[in-house]
C-alpha cells in the first residue's frame, strides 16, 4: 500500500496551465502579434501608394505625350468650354489626290472641312467610373459625354486643363502660339485611399503655327496668313514698334 502511494506522489505534482498563466501568454502574444501586424498593414499601404503614383504618373505621361504630338503638329488653336476643349487646326497631306496634294497652312489653316486641315478636339468629360474625377478624350466633336478615344482617367481640376497663352488675343511679338496644357492624376479611391494626385504640367509650342494681322479670320489664297513666330512690325514710325499678331480663327 505504501508503495504504490509512493508511485502517486510524483504524478499528482504534474499539473497544468492556470488561466492566469494562459492570459498571460494570450497578453504577450497578442503584443507580438499587433506590432507584427502593424508593420505588415503599413508596408502593404506604402506599397499601395507607391504603385498608384507609378500608374498615374504614367497615365499623365502617356497623356501628355499625345496631346504634345497633335499640339506640335497643329497651326492653330482654340481654347472653350471653360478650359475644358481645345480644338486644334492641323496640316495633313490630301491622300485622295494622285499625285498626293500637301498642305499649305498659309492659306487653309482653319479653314472648315478643308481637304488638307483635319479638325482634332481634345475634351474633357465627366470620369466615366468616378462621378467627382474627369476623363481626357480625344474626339471629334466637344459633347459629352464623349463618344472619342479615352486617353486618360481619373483626372481632377486645378485650374484649367487647357488655358491659352495669347495676350489680349493675340500671339506674343517673337513668339509661335503656345497653350498651357495641364493634366494631374489621382488613383485615390476614397477620402482615405493611397497615393497623392501626380500633376503635370506643360507649355507646348505650335511648331506649324501661322498669324493674320486681322483677328477672328481664317486662313484663304485671298488673304493668306503668315507662318512662323509673330515678327509684323509697324514700320511707318522713325522707331519699328511691333504689332499685335492673330491666330486664324478655328472652327
Amino acid at each position: 500500500m505504501i508503495r504504490r502511494l509512493r508511485l502517486r506522489l510524483p504524478l499528482r505534482g504534474e499539473h497544468g496551465v492556470t488561466l492566469i498563466e494562459m492570459i498571460m501568454v494570450l497578453a504577450i502574444l497578442g503584443t507580438v502579434l499587433g506590432g507584427v501586424t502593424t508593420v505588415f498593414v503599413a508596408g502593404s499601404r506604402a506599397e499601395l501608394q507607391v504603385n498608384n503614383r507609378f500608374q498615374a504618373q504614367e497615365a499623365a505621361r502617356l497623356a501628355m505625350g499625345a496631346v504634345r504630338t497633335d499640339v506640335h503638329s497643329a497651326c492653330a488653336v482654340a481654347v472653350s468650354g471653360g478650359n475644358t476643349v481645345m480644338t486644334l487646326s492641323v496640316p495633313v497631306t490630301d491622300k485622295t489626290k494622285n499625285p498626293v496634294v500637301p498642305a499649305v497652312p498659309g492659306e487653309q489653316c482653319g479653314t472648315i472641312n478643308a481637304a488638307n486641315i483635319a479638325k482634332i478636339i481634345w475634351v474633357v468629360c465627366t470620369s466615366p467610373t468616378v462621378s467627382t474625377q474627369f476623363a481626357i478624350y480625344r474626339a471629334t466633336a466637344t459633347t459629352c459625354p464623349s463618344t472619342g478615344k479615352l486617353v486618360a482617367n481619373n483626372l481632377i481640376n486645378t485650374g484649367g486643363f487647357f488655358v491659352s497663352t495669347l495676350t489680349a488675343g493675340a500671339i506674343n511679338w517673337g513668339e509661335t502660339q503656345t497653350v498651357d496644357v495641364d493634366i494631374a492624376v489621382t488613383l485615390k479611391t476614397g477620402p482615405g485611399g493611397a497615393g497623392a494626385p501626380f500633376d503635370l504640367k506643360q507649355r507646348l509650342a505650335l511648331s506649324n503655327t501661322v498669324w493674320s494681322t486681322t483677328s477672328g479670320t481664317a486662313c484663304s489664297a485671298s488673304v493668306p496668313c503668315f507662318p512662323g513666330p509673330c515678327d509684323y512690325m509697324n514700320t511707318v514710325p522713325v522707331v519699328p514698334t511691333p504689332l499685335p499678331c492673330y491666330p486664324p480663327l478655328v472652327t
